[in-house]
């Protein structure tokens, strides 16, 4: 105990004086090379989660207090929901996330600026397919709450008291007259139809948005800062979100029994 420990650092005051530029020079070419945590990519992160984006949906589903409605209305509903979403954020989101990658002044101009973007475009993509995921267990979630095993027959109704309790429903199929005959104005199987035609364009719903480096030009970029963006670079978009995924083919099994 009565010789003091003297680590690789040195003493407390920190690495001998002879080590200090070297130190700072390793430093300095790990962040650069490390592009994935940077100042952009964390406001990005503070975007996503503190302004609402990270809690948005790609559906409308009605509450369970909410009226009946048929299946005409609850299609155009969720597809405008759809369109409210990609345009909030192709427009607003993205004009935002521009903004702070204008501002970026470490990896613009610099050797990196490709992993830079790179690396942008994945946490974007992440994002956007995040949205997408939890839109789709939102949509699976409410069709369990309508599951049974045992549904009462047509029958069945037609015999319930006012005070019977009501099977759980959010659709109302209206009769409508054919000739001499009425009939079902949409038969189950164009209900079905049209359902799983909802989930699958919500899962594409935002596979056209692009990746920023490519919508960065001369003029919100100065030219010396931008080595690797051109006008003559071909549009690409985000990662997209398929209906071969795994979790989507599930969700959709689900959705369609």
């Amino acid at each position: 105990g009565s010789v003091l420990f003297v680590g690789i650092e040195g003493t407390v005051g920190g690495p001998p004086d002879e080590w200090r530029a070297g130190i700072e020079q390793n430093r300095d070419a790990i962040v650069r090379s490390l592009t994935v945590c940077n100042q952009s990519s964390l406001r990005l992160l503070k975007l996503w989660h503190g302004t609402g984006y990270g809690e948005m949906l790609l559906v409308d589903l009605p509450p369970p207090s909410a009226p009946l409605q048929d299946i005409d209305r609850f299609f155009e509903k969720q597809r405008a929901r759809c369109r409210e979403a990609y345009k909030r954020l192709d427009l607003q989101w993205f004009e935002e996330v521009r903004a702070i990658i204008r501002e970026e002044n470490l990896h613009l101009g610099s050797p990196t600026e490709a992993r830079f973007f790179r690396s942008i475009s994945a946490l974007l993509s992440l994002q956007t397919r995040a949205a997408v995921s939890q839109s789709v267990a939102a949509f699976v979630e409410f069709f369990r709450r309508f599951s049974n095993p045992k549904p009462l027959t047509p029958a069945e109704v037609t015999q319930l008291k006012d005070t019977d309790e009501r099977q759980n429903a959010f659709l109302v199929i209206k009769l409508t007259p054919r000739g001499d005959e009425i009939r079902l104005k949409h038969p189950p199987e164009v209900v079905s139809e049209k359902i799983l035609k909802i989930f699958r364009e919500l899962v594409v719903c935002l596979n056209e948005i692009k990746e920023p480096e490519h919508c960065l030009n001369e003029n919100s970029v100065p030219e010396h800062r931008l080595q690797g963006t051109s006008a003559n670079n071909k549009e690409k978009f985000l990662w997209a979100t398929t209906l071969e995924e795994q979790y989507v083919q599930q969700a959709e099994s689900i959705v369609e029994s």
